[in-house]
């Protein structure tokens, strides 16, 4: 089945369960084990798109934005370390107006054992999202981080970028069902579940 989405949910694949999620920008994204609308991430393409077909169809190696549906922020890494992890990059979100830092806002979509230019499911398609510049892939761990961030979990970039704990998949897509999405689908990122029907995730423009 295929449905017009660009907003979802995404969870880490491994042993913690977590939902990434970002509250004002600027500060660290963090992860935590339930969904909620901090988790919506709305996939932004990074090239032009036919109006209709196959070619709206995110797939592997594609190139890709994601955009924190709450803050209106766009996801990123720099060369800055993570709050736990000296050896490890901190993840944030900028401002979309910030257009300077553009690149370090442009991720590439791996998905594991991909056949040709696979597309990109949910539940099904586990994916690391890695980084343009740095190369670092998105990853996070079982250690709290400190009261300032309720203690949440740490999310930063694993300067391995086929580290293989680096696991993600898209847990589910949230329907344009109310004004506060724009109109737009959303997706939500997790690690582990249950598999359920596979949906093809299509990019929809920028709203």
């Amino acid at each position: 089945m295929m449905m017009d989405v660009s907003a979802v949910k995404v969870r880490f694949i491994n042993f913690t369960g977590a939902y990434p999620t970002s509250r004002l920008p600027g500060q660290q994204v963090t992860g935590y084990g339930h969904a909620d609308t901090n988790n919506h991430w709305q996939v932004l393409p990074t090239k032009a798109l036919p109006e209709t077909g196959s070619g709206r169809v995110v797939r592997h190696d594609d190139v890709i934005q994601l955009r924190h549906v709450n803050t209106n922020t766009l996801l990123l890494t720099h060369d800055v370390a993570s709050t736990l992890m000296a050896t490890n990059q901190e993840f944030t979100t900028i401002s979309r107006d910030n257009v300077g830092r553009h690149n370090e806002t442009l991720f590439r979509l791996n998905l594991l054992e991909p056949k040709g230019n696979a597309p990109w499911k949910t539940k099904s398609g586990y994916f690391r999202l890695v980084h343009g510049i740095t190369r670092v892939s998105l990853w996070t761990h079982t250690k709290q981080l400190p009261e300032w961030a309720f203690k949440q979990q740490e999310v930063n970039g694993n300067k391995n970028p086929t580290e293989k704990s680096a696991t993600w998949f898209v847990d589910d897509i949230i329907a344009d069902e109310c004004e506060f999405y724009n109109n737009v689908s959303t997706l939500v990122l997790m690690m582990f579940s249950q598999l359920a029907m596979s949906t093809l995730i299509v990019l929809e423009t920028d709203p």
